[in-house]
């Protein structure tokens, strides 16, 4: 399979992405010489809870490939939750299962030829479930594509039809309303919060962009109404809801000294340029430093952008805990 990695932190994404999504760098070709045995595969199905499930580990596995086969078993209706990096099913799915885990690890999806004729897709109508599982359509049929910036979707121009029927056919998906069932079922929300995360970490470097502000909106549409992933209490899902809501109340907001803008400020920690939490001495320090104080008689406004930077990066700490 054609792959890339990333040249600081390791990571590997197939071909057709061009950033890692955690250090936001270009992704370089996988050597040449690679070992074959270092490759990321899924150990063989394991019988848990009594038999009635089966575990496959994915360790090695990069969220390109996670997404992949989400995609594919979504549209396949695999009931399936994810305890990090093991995907558990019901043990009547084991064969299908072990045929798609072969399609992700076998499919050789070639780079998108930059010398080729391109063909761009504006796909803003579709719903973070339906990028994800075009994404997996795609690979799965071993169409090479990447995505731009601003969300558009890039194919040669001789895979252009196929790739147009490939989008009718998912707006057009009469299962494509049937994502509260899924959710009530414990259906994993790993992808869900995968792209997230992704549009969080373009928010903290342009926090109140228009681009990037849309992108976490859509990302974080219906977020609340999905169960509370493996592993997480309840207490701390609805923390983390709650930093959702206020990130969105801050890049929603039209004026800088709103009472609810306030009251969210005093309860963040302040961060420096890393993200990392500032303490008290340094805090003082910015404040004598910044002039907050607006025009005279004024009461001081609150730093909208600094707050929607500070909540941005928070809320991306947490991401990636949960992904």
């Amino acid at each position: 399979m054609a792959t890339r990695v990333c040249p600081q932190c390791g990571s590997q994404y197939v071909a057709s992405v061009r950033r890692c999504i955690d250090c936001d760098v270009v992704l370089v070709d996988q050597p040449a010489d690679r070992d074959d045995a270092e490759a990321p595969t899924a150990g063989g199905a394991t019988p848990v809870n009594g038999g009635d499930e089966v575990a496959y580990e994915l360790e090695g596995w990069s969220n390109q490939l996670k997404l992949s086969l989400e995609g594919m078993l979504d549209r396949a209706s695999i009931r399936r939750v994810w305890e990090a990096a093991v995907l558990v099913v019901p043990a009547e799915f084991e064969a299908e299962v072990d045929a798609l885990i072969a399609t992700v690890e076998g499919v050789d999806v070639e780079d998108l030829d930059e010398d080729e004729v391109q063909v761009a897709f504006d796909v803003h109508e579709l719903t973070a479930e339906e990028l994800d599982d075009l994404d997996a359509r795609l690979y799965a049929a071993g169409i090479a594509h990447a995505w731009t910036e601003e969300l558009e979707l890039l194919v040669a121009e001789a895979a252009a039809d196929e790739v147009a029927d490939t989008i009718e056919a998912i707006l057009d998906d009469p299962e494509a309303d049937d994502g509260e069932a899924a959710a009530d079922d414990g259906v994993d929300v790993h992808a869900r919060l995968t792209t997230l995360y992704v549009a969080v970490d373009k928010l903290v470097k342009d926090p109140l962009g228009t681009k990037a502000v849309a992108r976490f909106l859509t990302a974080s549409e219906g977020i609340d109404g999905l169960g509370v992933p493996y592993g997480l209490s309840g207490e701390d899902w609805a923390s983390f809801l709650a930093t959702v809501a206020d990130l969105i109340t801050v890049v929603q907001a039209e004026g800088d000294g709103d009472d609810v803008l306030e009251a969210i400020d005093a309860e963040l920690a302040p961060r420096d340029e890393d993200g990392e939490e500032l303490d008290a001495e340094d805090v003082e320090e910015v404040d004598e430093a910044v002039d907050r104080s607006g025009d005279a008689g004024e009461e001081p406004v609150v730093d909208r952008h600094g707050l929607a930077r500070d909540l941005a990066f928070a809320l991306r700490d947490r991401l990636r805990d949960l992904t």
